[in-house]
């Protein structure tokens, strides 16, 4: 009877503990597209407004702190830019896109996104996300 009650206890815990990070997790992103950010920093309110003259300017127009932000590798393909930036020593891939002269911030997520999620979370085309991760990996092998 006891180590049911325990039993009990312990699962009640373990839910709560797990709907509270699910909860955390969910207020520091947005589902898929435009202004998806899976890291953990805040992004301004609208992020269709997060515009800037390269793809590192406009990730950092989005980004609702000042965190300091670094660019480590960029590739574009089309007018798609998949860039990987450091935010407080924490590494993030980011997607921009080019609209006329200038490039517009799409999405970001912690750590290095696949050709899927490229195109799942942030809209890029199937082939053009192919390419860049492509691209991407092969600057980062020549920077070696």
């Amino acid at each position: 009877m006891i180590i049911k009650k325990m039993s009990l206890v312990v699962s009640w815990f373990l839910l709560g503990l797990g709907l509270s990070v699910l909860i955390g997790t969910a207020s520091y992103a947005q589902d898929t597209g435009l202004g998806y950010s899976e890291a953990p920093f805040a992004l301004i309110e609208n992020a269709t407004e997060a515009i800037g003259d390269t793809p590192l300017a406009a990730i950092q127009a989005a980004s609702a702190d000042k965190e300091e932000i670094t660019e480590e590798t960029s590739v574009e393909q089309g007018d798609y830019a998949f860039s990987t930036v450091t935010f407080n020593y924490i590494g993030v891939s980011a997607i921009t896109k080019q609209v006329n002269d200038d490039w517009q911030f799409i999405c970001r997520a912690g750590g290095l996104m696949q050709p899927e999620e490229l195109t799942e979370r942030c809209g890029v085309p199937a082939a053009t996300a192919e390419a860049l991760y492509t691209n991407f990996l092969e600057a980062l092998s020549s920077n070696e």
